[in-house]
């Protein structure tokens, strides 16, 4: 819902009408309709019969979602009554000033939502014996909405600084007045108390402090934290630690009125407000509840005020009393929320200790009360949540105290035993610790991480207890491997009619989901190697460093058992078992780790030695299978048995992880640690006497094989969910599914090989690379045929390409040849169009379009686009660019335009448009002619034919297709287009399919394939115009009308496009917004020419609501403020020409012979009263006289709610505008009447609690801008003392109310 949506949503609406039905009691039909009206804002449905029938409590809570819904849309100062931000009833020195009524309603909602929540209402639910579920989804709603009400005015009234105290109070009469009872004591039909209301509501209070408004600055939001947190925070901590002793000495049996005994639902109310004030965002940015185990805030920094209670010596000890007092009787859920408070105890920040003594006694009772804890996990160890609560625990410890400091306690022994078995049983109990592993593993890295430092007297004890922590973790993971495959004996082949290939594969796709799900309900980790796993994984290597001569003896014979398990099945031509498999995947993972940590002994070079060779091992196994499916005459395709999370795609990622990791270490530039891990290397295959250059040659050379045998076996016999799912519209969108997962990380591979310095020209002289380099290896691998792995193609044409620009010296000749087997489809496509055009006396197009008809001749078409995009993207040089511009102008760009305009293919339509943004793209200044050639001119030509032939096209299909033909608006069109696209679905698949390029989509795939095409069209236009490679002078001079054209079939799509599509997509928002910078920037000729004035202002509206957005990126954001910073810029040079003339006429006036200074008469002319309004500012602003006005007041506005550092977009925008009202301000400029800065300032300081005093300060700052500046330009110089003195401005700005 915004705020401003008609009719208008105010505060006193919902107000008037929540006390017009709970207070009178009356439903009158206005009051009905009203309610109905804010419902359906608040996206609810309420008919007059269910108000009629419903209790009063229902609807006092829909009439507050309705206010919560509005609270967090509206802007920081939100105001109906306000007036228009142009008008004068304001002036600059407070004369008639007016308050805005905003926060005197926020005043009554609060006092009216106090009375609803402890009001006698609930009588009537307890009589009618309600559910007690019921009337606390009622009490939470007005408990959210009541937050949100003290949140939006804490900044600006002052008595909802003592909302703490005040709630108290309130609920300590609302008790005495027999509230919910007729006895003065609690009913028992009432599901809530008076003071579980009370601690809800503080809980509730402090949790809706720490949320972020995405509508709301993030300095306004921190200014509104650190209030809170000064002002009501230590009262409300008061309060919760009173709570916390109350039921400590329940707990003890020293309470003589046993309140939470009675009200078991109070316990949860103050576990939770004390898990929500020790866990407060005291900083104002944390993620307390962040998904990232690595960027969690490590301490918390608690006020200073609170050091006399929590280093109070008894004050600790009970809350670690407290969690175990409260066993297993209280829920998971309290003995959670309590674990984090201890949580967050434990880690105080140290600057809140004032001597080192504090903290020494600090840490000896973290270490006593995890200990304490840990002696007794055996009956919550498999509760998730708990464990992983305590886990993350543990790993904040490290952060906060150094080793030295955990080395001096006296029970640190006993502690780092108990911990180590505790993780070692976390392992262990894998299906119930799997969000726990994360925390463990980073517990244990930092731990031994910082061994280095540790004083030397002192025993850190890692020798013995990591090991056991690295089995225990090996283990484990073995284990699990069991839990997601079936057992080695259900997976042998057999010689029965039953254990047929295709039953196989029939089988093996049925197990798929048992293998993604284990036994108990866990996903594979395995399955989403990404992210937090890899991470994981990179932890647990650090430990492996540390032991690794202690354990590599039985890892390598785990390693070792499996790999012969694995070796026997291929010897015997049968398939290997999966839980074989993904043992050896998790350890291959966790070699591919340890590369990454470099290794300082003698022994870790021996074990990784022995780790690289065993894998090499491996991974020639898993070739000679590859090879024995991939045979012609292979009678075993039982061999080859992958789908979506099969342990064959997770070992063959596992042994590409390790390949990734190993190349960076040991391949192409390497350390003296590599060499001596190399040398050992070549003892133990047999190269002793080989030098250390040709053993690295030797290791590219078993790469290289494994890649070509990865891409030969992973894309033979590949069906549409191996290959992955895309996305319909040219396969660039979504890859997914386990055989294009194998060969985009194989591919990857092949590229970083390539982009090394050293490994890049040492595969040049492999004989693998040469033959793929060639014409006959164009095609070598069958993945490039497949229809839904266009990407993949695209990338292995870009990493052969690298690689043959390698070479020193290629010569043009060797590019075409090249590129003879990609434009050899095109060139078939040419001499296909000259037949038809022979055969049909000119008429070529419809035969092409008849030959583009045939689903091979489309895919191989779409297939030479994608190979030739990919050696296009692989041209960074200028030379390089310039030889590829001469193999494909001018006769293959001919044909490509031929496609261009017959093509009926959305796939081919697709690719050909990626295909020419890619070519006209200047990417690292690249395109560059010589002044003699045309190429820039006949490239810029190449981009205009595409764009105006496909989006005439385009724009013809909406036209026809959607609004039926004739003379359509489109400015006015673009409003319902989405609309529109969706009632059209039966006239659109009635067309023919010349005439409708996407008739085959659905109606949800015809808008994406507009917005698709859309976007490429301008990003291929936005190229042209902007890649600064054809000078558009000459085409003016010559009187051409490529630009002409090119410019008007681009405004008629940014005319098409409305707002709310461009703020749903990120990638059209950001080239649509580019395009008309670019426009207003070197093309304002064609708007004033060619261009009607409600279409300019209908895409000047869309600039603007772009702006209001907060959707909107930060790089569309920058190129709208250019665009808007264009047009103004053209408009003040503009008048200042006009100046200039008057100027010389003035001069030419005066009489020179008596000696007087030509220059006197222009120094008597007024400043600003010279100036002439262009003729563009004249067509705008007779349509709208305050546009530009609006536009400063929106920037400023912009620049001071952005948190960002740098200011130089709104520089560049409201340089030019400020100039304006300068310039203007005799005539237009004088908002109020008074001047430039007084009007600006006016409209800056409305909202404000003292406007007067806040509009002088405002004149100050603004009249500062120009300090400095005393030459009338826009340069670079007049620019940036104008930034300096604008960011003096924002700095200032935060200081006023």
């Amino acid at each position: 819902m915004s705020c401003s949506s008609a009719p208008l949503l105010t505060v006193g609406d919902v107000e008037r009408t929540a006390i017009a039905m709970y207070c009178n009691g009356e439903k009158t039909p206005s009051d009905l309709q009203r309610f109905n009206y804010l419902a359906s804002e608040a996206g609810l449905h309420v008919t007059q019969q269910v108000i009629a029938t419903s209790e009063v409590p229902v609807a006092i809570f829909m009439c507050c979602q309705s206010l919560k819904v509005y609270l967090k849309t509206v802007s920081p100062l939100p105001s109906s009554t306000s007036p228009s931000p142009l008008s004068t009833d304001v002036n600059p020195h407070g004369e008639g000033a007016t308050h805005d009524p905003f926060m005197s309603r926020l005043r009554s909602i609060k006092a009216f939502l106090e009375e609803a929540i402890v009001c006698r209402y609930r009588e009537q639910n307890a009589q009618g014996g309600g559910p007690a579920t019921n009337t606390m989804f009622y009490i939470r709603g007005l408990l959210d909405c009541f937050a949100l009400v003290v949140r939006a005015g804490l900044l600006e009234i002052t008595e909802f600084s003592n909302v703490a105290i005040d709630i108290l109070r309130s609920f300590e009469m609302a008790k005495q007045s027999s509230f919910g009872a007729h006895d003065g004591e609690v009913g028992p039909l009432s599901p809530v108390s008076p003071d579980k209301l009370a601690l809800m509501l503080l809980d509730t209070l402090v949790q809706t402090i720490g949320i972020v408004n995405e509508k709301q600055p993030l300095s306004e939001h921190r200014r509104i934290h650190a209030h809170f947190k000064d002002k009501c925070l230590d009262d409300i901590f008061d309060v919760t630690v009173s709570c916390l002793f109350a039921l400590h000495l329940e707990i003890q049996g020293g309470s003589r009125q046993p309140l939470f005994a009675q009200d078991p639902g109070l316990v949860e109310a103050t576990v939770s407000l004390a898990r929500s004030v020790l866990c407060f965002d005291f900083i104002g940015l944390l993620d307390m509840n962040g998904s990232d185990v690595s960027e969690e805030p490590s301490s918390m920094n608690f006020p200073a005020s609170w050091r006399r209670v929590c280093l109070d010596p008894q004050f600790f000890p009970f809350v670690w009393d407290l969690f175990t007092g409260l066993g297993d009787n209280a829920s998971v859920g309290v003995r959670e929320a309590l674990l984090r408070c201890i949580n967050c105890l434990c880690c105080i920040r140290r600057s809140f200790f004032q001597n080192d003594e504090e903290r020494r006694r600090w840490l000896g009772l973290v270490l006593q009360g995890t200990l304490h804890v840990m002696s007794k996990t055996s009956s919550w160890l498999q509760e998730p949540r708990l464990c992983a609560e305590f886990c993350r625990l543990l790993c904040r410890i490290k952060p906060n105290f150094q080793l030295n400091e955990l080395l001096e306690d006296p029970n640190y022994e006993r502690w780092l035993t108990m911990v180590t078995d505790f993780t070692c049983s976390a392992f262990l109990n894998w299906p119930y610790t799997a969000s726990s592993l994360g925390y463990l593993c980073l517990f244990w890295s930092r731990l031994v991480g910082s061994q280095q430092y540790a004083k030397k007297e002192k025993m850190t004890h890692f020798e013995e207890v990591v090991p056991r922590v690295v089995g225990a973790f090996v283990n484990s993971r073995m284990d699990m491997a069991g839990a997601f495959f079936p057992s080695p004996s259900s997976m042998s082949g057999s010689s029965s009619p039953r254990n047929s290939p295709r039953h196989q594969n029939q089988q093996h796709l049925a197990n798929v989901q048992q293998q993604q799900q284990g036994e108990f309900g866990q996903d594979n980790p395995l399955s989403d190697a990404t992210g937090d796993f890899v991470s994981q994984m990179d932890w647990m290597a650090n430990l492996l460093r540390v032991c690794l001569h202690q354990v590599v003896g039985d890892i390598a014979k785990l390693f070792r058992d499996n790999a012969n398990h694995y070796s026997a099945a291929i010897s015997q031509r049968r398939p290997p078992s999966g839980v074989v498999e993904e043992r050896l995947a998790w350890l291959a993972f966790l070699f591919g780790s340890l590369m990454k940590v470099s290794s300082s002994s003698e022994d870790d070079f021996d074990a990784d030695a022995s780790i690289i060779s065993s894998m090499f091992q491996l991974m020639e196994l898993m070739m000679q299978r590859y090879s024995i499916r991939s045979a012609p005459s292979s009678s075993h395709p039982q061999m080859w048995i992958v789908g979506s999370g099969s342990a064959t795609e997770h070992l063959e990622l596992a042994t590409l992880h390790f390949l990734h990791h190993f190349r960076n270490m040991y391949v192409g530039e390497t350390t003296s640690q590599a060499n001596k891990t190399l040398s050992r290397l070549q003892e133990r295959l047999g190269f002793e006497t080989m030098k250390t250059s040709d053993m690295q040659g030797r290791l590219l050379e078993f790469m290289l094989s494994k890649i070509v045998s990865n891409l030969q076996a992973w894309s033979v016999d590949m069906s549409p969910a191996q290959a992955g799912g895309g996305d319909g519209l040219g396969g660039e969108d979504g890859e997914g599914g386990s055989r294009s997962n194998v060969l985009g990380e194989t591919l990857r591979l092949l590229r970083d090989l390539s982009c090394g310095f050293v490994s890049g020209r040492q595969l040049l002289d492999l004989p693998t690379v040469r033959r793929l380099l060639s014409a006959q290896g164009a095609h070598e691998f069958s993945f490039q045929r497949h229809a839904r792995l266009y990407r993949l193609r695209v990338r292995y044409r870009h990493t052969t390409t690298t690689l043959l620009f390698l070479e020193s010296g290629i010569s043009q000749r060797q590019l075409s040849l090249y590129l003879s087997p990609f434009v050899g489809v095109l060139d078939e496509l040419r001499r296909r169009y000259d037949e038809a055009a022979a055969m049909s006396s000119g008429n070529a197009m419809q035969g092409m379009s008849m030959f583009l008809q045939d689903a091979a001749i489309q895919d191989a078409v779409v297939g030479a686009l994608c190979d030739l995009r990919g050696a296009a993207t692989a041209c960074i040089g200028r030379r390089n660019f310039h030889m590829y511009f001469e193999a494909m102008f001018p006769k293959h760009f001919e044909t490509i335009l031929a496609i261009a305009t017959t093509a009926s293919n959305e796939t081919m339509i697709v690719q050909l448009l990626r295909f020419a943004f890619e070519v006209c793209h200047n990417r690292c200044q690249r395109i560059h002619f010589d002044p003699h050639s045309a190429g820039g001119f006949q490239l810029f030509f190449f981009a205009a034919d595409v764009v105006q032939t496909v989006g005439t096209r385009i724009l013809d299909w909406v036209v026809n297709s959607i609004f039926g033909g004739g003379q359509v608006d489109l400015a006015e069109a673009s409003q319902s287009l989405t609309a529109l696209l969706e009632k059209s679905a039966v006239r659109l698949d009635g067309m023919s399919t010349s005439a409708n390029p996407c008739s085959l989509f659905s109606v949800r795939d015809r808008y994406d394939w507009l917005v698709k095409v859309s976007q490429l069209l301008l990003a291929v236009a936005n190229c042209a115009l902007s890649g600064a490679y054809c000078n558009f002078g000459v085409l003016a001079m010559y009187h051409d009308t490529k630009l002409s054209s090119l410019l008007a079939t681009v405004w008629q799509l940014l005319l098409l496009l409305p707002l709310e599509l461009l703020v749903g997509a990120p990638k059209l928002a950001n080239v649509h917004f580019a395009l008309v910078a670019e426009i207003f920037t070197l093309h304002v000729g064609f708007l004033q020419a060619h261009c009607r004035v409600h279409d300019v202002l209908r895409v000047l509206g869309v600039l603007e609501g772009g702006l209001q957005a907060t959707a909107l990126s930060s790089t569309a954001s920058t190129s709208a403020y250019a665009a808007i910073g264009s047009l103004a810029r053209h408009i003040v040079e503009g008048r200042w020409a006009s100046r200039q003339d008057d100027l010389i006429n003035a001069s030419s006036m005066s009489p020179s012979r008596h000696g007087i200074n030509n220059n006197s008469g222009a120094n008597n002319l007024p400043l600003f009263a010279v100036t002439h309004p262009t003729p563009l500012e004249g067509m705008l602003l007779q349509e709208d006289s305050q546009l530009l006005v609006r536009w400063t007041l929106l920037t400023f506005k912009n620049l001071l709610i952005d948190d960002g550092t740098s200011l130089f977009r709104y520089a560049e925008a409201l340089l030019p505008l400020t100039w304006y009202l300068r310039l203007t301000a005799a005539t237009v400029g004088s908002i109020d009447g008074s001047g430039f800065p007084y009007g600006l300032a006016t409209l800056l300081s409305r909202g404000s609690q003292r406007p007067t005093e806040t509009c002088k300060e405002w004149v100050v700052l603004l009249n500062k801008l120009f300090d400095g500046i005393v030459e009338e330009n826009l340069e670079r110089k007049s620019r940036d003392k104008f930034l300096q003195q604008l960011t003096v401005l924002k700095n200032s700005s935060k200081n006023m109310n």
